[in-house]
C-alpha cells in the first residue's frame, strides 16, 4: 500500500496556520495563545490516559473551547 501523506506540506501548512493566527498580535497576546494551546493540551492528555473518546480542542485567540 501506498502512502501519499507528504509530510513537509503537511508542516508548513500548520506552521502557515499558525502563522496567521498570530500575526498581528502582541508578545502578550501570543503569550497567552500559547499558554491556552498548552492548558489545551494537556487537558487532551489526561482525557486520553483516563480513556476518554478523543474531543476536538479548539483555540481562538488563546481561550480555549469545548
Amino acid at each position: 500500500m501506498k502512502n501519499n501523506i507528504d509530510c513537509i506540506a503537511m508542516k508548513r501548512r500548520g506552521s502557515l496556520r499558525v502563522h496567521h493566527r498570530l500575526k498581528g498580535m502582541s508578545l502578550e497576546e501570543q503569550l497567552e495563545y500559547w499558554n491556552g494551546r498548552n492548558v489545551a493540551f494537556r487537558r487532551q492528555q489526561e482525557a486520553l490516559k483516563a480513556g476518554k473518546p478523543r474531543r476536538r480542542w479548539t483555540m481562538k485567540r488563546g481561550v480555549a473551547k469545548k
